[in-house]
């Protein structure tokens, strides 16, 4: 994705923009990058959104340029993994109060040899191709970003 160098951003501290989204219309996410917003954090932990308005909102996000976080609502393998097969450029693990928790929490969201991440080439985020799933994993450890809520 050309647009995807927001992380990079961060590496150069750069400012970004984002902020939380707790409505489930996608005007929400096309309004939030008409004003300039560089990532939008859909909260799966507070929100009640379906599995199918998530995969709206994360498409919409990526259609209009702007970097879809999802915080999930505890640090579980299943719960990082859904919305990164989904498109999510990024996940916020809330309830990190320890370092295995840290670990946890990063080894789930980085496939091998990074983390343990489930492997299916059939998902959105790979594009359904499983011609192109090592680019894509290859690519996602370097630059999905994990952003750990540290609490407790």
């Amino acid at each position: 994705m050309k647009w995807w160098n927001k992380k990079q951003w961060l590496s150069e501290n750069r400012f970004v923009l984002g902020t939380f989204l707790q409505f489930y219309d996608t005007a929400g996410v096309e309004i939030l990058s008409e004003a300039g917003f560089d990532f939008v954090i859909i909260d799966l932990e507070h929100g009640t959104y379906s599995a199918e308005t998530l995969k709206t909102l994360i498409i919409t996000a990526h259609l209009r340029e702007i970097v879809p976080v999802v915080r999930v609502k505890h640090n579980t393998g299943q719960l990082i993994m859904e919305p990164l097969d989904a498109g999510a450029l990024g996940v916020q693990i809330p309830f990190i109060c320890t370092a295995t928790d840290v670990a946890h929490a990063v080894a789930s969201a980085k496939y091998h040899p990074h983390g343990n991440r489930g492997m299916n080439p059939y998902v959105r985020a790979t594009g359904y191709n499983a011609e192109t799933f090592q680019t894509y994993i290859r690519w996602s450890n370097e630059n999905s970003i994990v952003i750990l809520q540290v609490e407790g």
